[in-house]
């Protein structure tokens, strides 16, 4: 990693933990955890996004300040609010279907897989809980 590109994530990290409120999370933020990896998704009204907290958020704002001046999407800050406040759920899903959940999210804007699996309430495995490493 470079010098500047370690400064813009360290600005990153700072703007959003200084915007991150226990108010600004919620249950829309799904950790889809596969052994010792996992991914965060915002599932939302009008489109799903896939992030990776105070990095990276598949949403076309992000996307579009990448050549520019990056600044954090309203994604990433929902999610730092609810890694504050520990509103969030967590699933536990294989490789394969982290997989397909990031494909469909990718190519089409949404994770119908993962939202199917939600909406039985057979995998949830609850909320709250993320160290961010394994």
């Amino acid at each position: 990693m470079s010098t500047g590109e370690a400064e813009y994530r360290d600005a990153c990290i700072m703007e959003l933990e200084v915007l991150a409120s226990p108010e600004q999370g919620d249950y829309r933020n799904v950790y889809v955890r596969a052994g010792s990896i996992g991914v965060w998704f915002r599932l939302g009204a009008r489109s799903d996004q896939v992030m990776i907290p105070f990095l990276y958020c598949s949403c076309s704002y992000f996307l579009s300040r990448l050549r520019g001046k990056p600044k954090p999407c309203s994604h990433l800050k929902s999610l730092a609010g609810s890694l504050a406040s520990g509103r969030f759920r967590v699933i536990e899903a294989s490789v394969e279907e982290v997989v397909r959940y990031v494909s469909e999210v990718l190519a089409s804007g949404y994770a119908y897989s993962l939202r199917a699996k939600l909406a039985s309430g057979k995998e949830d495995v609850g909320g709250g809980y993320y160290s961010g490493e394994k």
